[in-house]
């Protein structure tokens, strides 16, 4: 089971329990991180969702990521997720995005999307059984292309235009 910290509107903490699965009273929310990992050579990770996945099954991903566990701040949520769902260790996370979402079918949130750096071996990436089934290395123009393809989960193209425009300028 797993179990979140609950949040009011502000992010302030509200010494409630929230259950994964279970519905989120109006009002509450949880933190959820997404994770744009950077290879020291300057070349990012995309990761292709496992078909079974509920919602957008097979696009691709410019993120690892997930919901922060009771106690676990979102740094500490980046770091995890990316090991779990890839393998891969990363230094520094920095915020590049954050907002607050209510109409999601899993309750309301605050997104927190960091870009990361690795410099783990690129083939030690592992794939997650039940999350992903491919993945690839792409330099920042095929990052671009992919986010501008139909392929790439839409609200992540939204949470990364901020870091593209920086890019490109």
């Amino acid at each position: 089971m797993e179990i979140w910290d609950a949040y009011d509107k502000f992010e302030n903490l509200l010494g409630v329990d929230l259950v994964r699965g279970e519905p989120i009273p109006a009002g509450m929310y949880h933190q959820v991180v997404s994770v744009l990992v950077q290879h020291v050579d300057g070349e990012y990770l995309l990761t292709r969702r496992c078909f079974t996945k509920a919602g957008r099954p097979g696009y691709w991903e410019p993120s690892c990521g997930g919901s922060a566990l009771k106690g676990d701040t979102p740094e500490m949520t980046a770091i995890r997720e990316v090991l779990e769902e890839t393998g891969l260790m990363i230094k520094n996370p920095v915020l590049i995005d954050k907002r607050r979402r209510a109409d999601n079918e899993v309750g309301g949130y605050f997104h927190y999307y960091y870009l990361a750096e690795t410099d783990c071996e690129k083939k030690a990436v592992r794939l997650l059984e039940n999350e992903t089934i491919d993945y690839k290395w792409v330099d920042q123009k095929g990052l671009i292309d992919k986010l501008n393809s139909e392929t790439v989960v839409p609200f992540q193209v939204e949470c990364l235009a901020e870091y593209i425009k920086s890019l490109i300028f």
